[in-house]
């Protein structure tokens, strides 16, 4: 009888998209990678930041190869599919100086693995038929961001009905909570 893989899930929030994306990452052959980034994330106070993303992993409960592979394949986010990989993780080293606030930590680790960029530090992502690297999806961030830059407010919706609506995509934990701009 073989042995299944099982994989922890890294969550990314991000506060400009409103959406959580999951990411799978097989814990076999991961293990210190994946707790050396816990411990990363356990020192951080997060705070969602519109310009920027919130993580989280969880190293305590795991899901099998089937549902990893079967979550990748639910559409229910505009920006990014939820993602599988199965190859090797590396460590990652944010770099932070001792004196590095909460905030710039933040930044510094949306800046390493934001948008999915977990992808530089792991291989073999495991993509379903019909799936597109993020880069040549139609609505990606390079096209997002054009968009925003050359469109001014929307006639039909004041900027305060729009940080009302976005807000309205958050967690449940999060839609309270101011989300301030960077500084």
């Amino acid at each position: 009888m073989s042995q299944q893989n099982s994989y922890v899930v890294l969550q990314e929030t991000n506060g400009e998209h409103n959406e959580s994306w999951l990411y799978f990452i097989k814990y076999q052959g991961n293990e210190q990678a994946l707790k050396d980034l816990k411990s990363v994330f356990d020192e951080i106070e997060w705070e969602l930041y519109e310009d920027a993303s919130v993580f989280d992993i969880d190293l305590e409960n795991f899901v099998s190869e089937n549902t990893a592979k079967e979550m990748t394949k639910l559409e229910l986010n505009y920006f990014s599919y939820h993602r599988k990989f199965d190859g090797t993780m590396k460590n990652i080293d944010f770099n932070f100086k001792k004196s590095i606030n909460n905030e710039k930590k933040i930044y510094k680790i949306f800046k390493y693995i934001g948008l999915g960029q977990i992808e530089d530090f792991i291989s073999d992502e495991d993509m379903h038929d019909g799936m597109l690297p993020l880069e040549e999806q139609e609505g990606s961030d390079l096209e997002l961001a054009e968009d925003v830059s050359t469109s001014e407010s929307s006639e039909s919706e004041t900027d305060e009905e729009k940080k009302r609506n976005k807000k309205s995509f958050l967690p449940s934990n999060l839609k309270d909570k101011k989300i301030p701009k960077k500084r």
